[in-house]
């Protein structure tokens, strides 16, 4: 199983721990039981030891606090209740005062009625003053905490109330929104215009303009635009003029700020914001709304300090969260902006718009699970926005869940039914399940009701009409692709094989060399080219052109064991050999790589033996012949007999120690069995008798590689270049040395030669690699 790095899309296996194009972390080993997780697990899935804290939400709940028990226990006090009651305070005092003075001092006690009057005056007034006071101390006091039980899981509903339909934009629109921001983050904040007071920033004193009185021929608009207009500017001057009579109104103010965002006019609505904030500076919705509009005008940090201030003003503002939230997505603080949006949703966790944007954070730290549980629920809250359906569709087929996918997409589909981009996902759904006549009828009518048909949708056609074996519709279609893209390998790799299928080999040859041309182009573009070589009795271009497949083809065993068989054609059973090894280690079972490689391995020990046999009677005749050691020695090696080689090298160089080729051969060896500096300490002994030998140079630049050694093996390699300038060995080597040191575009010409050369099969599959990578990212 591949799975794709969410950063740069890059193939990597399951049980990779990092990408292996931009080195991301994949997968966290738990240092406990050293099981794989995901990189934003919060706890490990085999022994529940904590990884993370950042990335569990009830871990982050526990962390930061309940709001609903934070509002129980530290309840925000009512502005109009704050002042003591000293009226009330009085009026107990006064009456209470007066019932004493009356029946303790008896003044009025000759005058019954007038003592029972005042008394009971006196008692209404205590009387008045108590309730008063009663009813502030309930109003004031702390509400009492509900009784903690035990905690049970939260279930979210499977659907929103019908009566309350969501009235708020597209989740489409929040794209955009981020987009645009993100590429207003890049650049210097924009100044707010100076200068001009205009008419919205008048102060309410000041003269305005008295609205003309409606006369009974009404105007006679020719759009709906104007008539629009229209109504805002009378709503504009009839805001004015009522802000006029009320100077200190903020809510006045307010209206014609949003009224003026309406008309597209943001600086006059910061304007006027700026005087409700002068007027009323400790009402958190203005700094909300004075947020909100700073950063649609691209004043990015100054809004986070106006939705800081609406925070501080009212720590229960959700809104105020949510937008501190996106905004930190935009700036990408993921792990800012997902604890945001997180206590936005402990707030109100009806938000539509908090679990989408929670959701694509889920995304983007790969966490597909809790990214489909948050655009759910999003769908869930705002069932009637086809983007959102649109997004858990692409969710559930990105986790290869087809069936859940295909409904997402007709639940999308079923409110936007000619939106071309969901139909082309569902028919890329419907491919992967084999479903290829309906998914061409899909994918046909997105091309129908795209403005300008998309070439990505033309070769997805082409795909699928390749499984429904229609080559000649595939090349009408391909023709057009190239006409529109030149350039497209996809387009050229399906218009060759349509030519294949109608037997047209030659213009297919042509097509693909020139494709192949491309460093963009596919493994599938060389393996049919090689096939084509194949066919037409060109071993060695077919064999070429395997190896060049070979670098990212998944059927990796299958290629060997072809390369293997046209080597063994040609007699080269050496080659053959390794080929076959190499395919065998990719797929031990497969009978036929098996057979073939111990075909090989036969006629190859048949042909050392005899090698063998014939030195040892050379040598019985001349026991001092320093070739037939040497011929053994490489017998042996070929066998694997590393011993027995070992002891014929050792034998040569007791004779003649300064034997070049036996003492390259023993070094060699020595190399393959591991022992490095004994190699190289043969090779410096080499060059002492050989300056001028290229095979050590090439050795030694190897070495120096190997150990890090960079310029030691540059001096190395630029000799060997000197002395034997067309070794593609000599150039590979290059490369890595420009490769290791940054030099990109010399390390792309050493790489690109050698891939065009007649090198073994394992070095041209390593350059063809570092070539498409090189190029790629140039």
């Amino acid at each position: 199983i591949m799975v794709n790095c969410q950063s740069c899309g890059a193939v990597n296996n399951e049980d990779s721990l990092s990408c292996v194009a931009c080195n991301r972390t994949l997968q966290v080993v738990c240092p406990q039981c050293t099981g794989r997780n995901p990189i934003s697990a919060a706890v490990c899935n085999q022994c529940g030891r904590i990884l993370n804290e950042k990335n569990d939400p009830k871990l982050f709940q526990q962390k930061t606090g309940d709001p609903v028990v934070e509002m129980y226990e530290k309840p925000v006090q009512n502005p109009f209740t704050t002042h003591y009651p000293k009226d009330a305070f009085l009026k107990v005092v006064l009456g209470g005062f007066i019932f004493a003075l009356l029946y303790i001092s008896q003044i009025l006690s000759g005058h019954p009625f007038i003592l029972l009057a005042t008394g009971l005056v006196s008692g209404i007034i205590a009387l008045w003053g108590l309730v008063e006071i009663t009813f502030w101390v309930i109003e004031d006091s702390e509400i009492e905490a509900p009784a903690k039980t035990a905690k049970s899981a939260e279930v979210f509903p499977e659907s929103y109330s019908k009566s309350l339909p969501n009235a708020g934009e597209s989740f489409e629109d929040l794209e955009k929104e981020l987009e645009l921001s993100a590429q207003i983050g890049k650049h210097a904040e924009a100044e707010l215009p100076p200068a001009e007071k205009p008419e919205a920033a008048q102060e309410p004193g000041e003269d305005v303009a008295e609205i003309a009185p409606e006369t009974q021929n009404r105007p006679k608009f020719e759009t709906l635009a104007e008539f629009l207009s229209d109504g805002i500017e009378k709503e504009i001057l009839a805001t004015r003029e009522k802000a006029k009579r009320s100077p200190g109104n903020y809510a006045l103010l307010m209206r014609l700020a949003q009224l003026h965002e309406e008309r597209g006019e943001i600086s006059l609505a910061l304007e006027n914001l700026e005087q409700c904030i002068k007027f009323e500076p400790e009402i958190a919705e203005i700094y909300l709304y004075h947020g909100i509009l700073l950063r649609r005008h691209g004043n990015t940090e100054t809004a986070k300090q106006a939705f800081l201030k609406a925070l501080e003003l009212n720590r229960f503002m959700s809104k105020a969260y949510y937008q501190l939230g996106t905004l930190e997505r935009a700036a990408n603080n993921i792990g800012e902006a997902r604890d945001l949006l997180q206590k936005c949703i402990q707030l109100s966790p009806d938000d539509p718009y908090a679990h989408y944007q929670l959701g694509m954070i889920y995304r983007e730290l790969g966490e597909t699970a809790l990214a489909l549980m948050e655009i759910k629920r999003a769908t869930i809250l705002h069932p009637t926005d086809s983007y959102g359906h649109s997004k858990l569709g692409q969710l559930y087929q990105q986790n290869r869940q087809h069936d859940l996918a295909i409904a997402a997409y007709s639940q999308a589909l079923s409110l936007k039914p000619e939106d071309p981009f969901v139909l082309e996902r569902l028919g890329e759904v419907l491919a992967a399940k084999e479903m290829f006549e309906r998914s061409a009828e899909l994918f046909q009518e997105a091309l129908a009701r795209q403005f300008h048909p998309r070439v990505e949708t033309m070769i997805s056609l082409g795909r699928v009409l390749r499984h429904l074996e229609d080559y000649a519709e595939i090349e009408v279609l391909m023709n057009e692709v190239l006409r529109l893209e030149p350039d497209s390998c996809e387009g050229a790799f399906l218009k060759a094989i349509a030519m294949i299928r109608q037997n047209r080999s030659i213009e297919a040859i042509a097509l693909l060399e020139k494709l192949t041309e491309n460093p963009a182009a596919s493994y599938e573009a060389w393996l049919e080219l090689g096939k084509l070589y194949q066919a037409d009795k060109h071993p060695d271009k077919a064999v070429s052109a395997f190896i060049r497949a070979s670098t990212s083809a998944p059927d990796q065993a299958g290629i060997w064991n072809n390369i293997g068989i046209l080597l063994s054609n040609q007699k080269a059973y050496d080659e053959a050999l390794k080929a076959f090894k190499k395919a065998a280690s990719f797929d031990y079972t497969d009978p036929q790589i098996a057979s073939n490689l111990k075909a090989v391995q036969k006629k190859i020990e048949t042909s050392c033996q005899r090698v063998i046999d014939t030195r040892r009677e050379a040598l019985d005749k001349t026991p001092d012949d320093l070739d037939s050691y040497l011929d053994m020695g490489r017998a042996f090696e070929t066998m694997e007999r590393t011993d027995d080689a070992m002891m014929a090298y050792q034998r040569l160089l007791a004779i003649n120690p300064e034997y070049v080729p036996g003492l390259m051969a023993y070094a060699e060896l020595l190399r393959k069995r591991g022992k490095l500096k004994m190699a190289m300490r043969c090779y410096r002994e080499i060059l002492k008798l050989q300056p001028e030998n290229a095979d050590t140079h090439l050795f030694l630049v190897q070495a120096n590689l190997n150990l890090g050694f960079l310029n030691e093996a540059l001096r190395h390699a630029v000799i060997a270049q000197k002395l034997v300038p067309e070794d593609p060995r000599v150039h590979f080597l290059l490369g890595k040395i420009y490769f290791a040191k940054g030099l990109a575009p010399r390390a792309l010409k050493e790489f690109t030669f050698v891939a065009a050369s007649n090198a073994e099969p394992d070095m041209i599959s390593w350059a063809e690699l570092m070539r498409r990578r090189l190029a790629r990212t140039n």
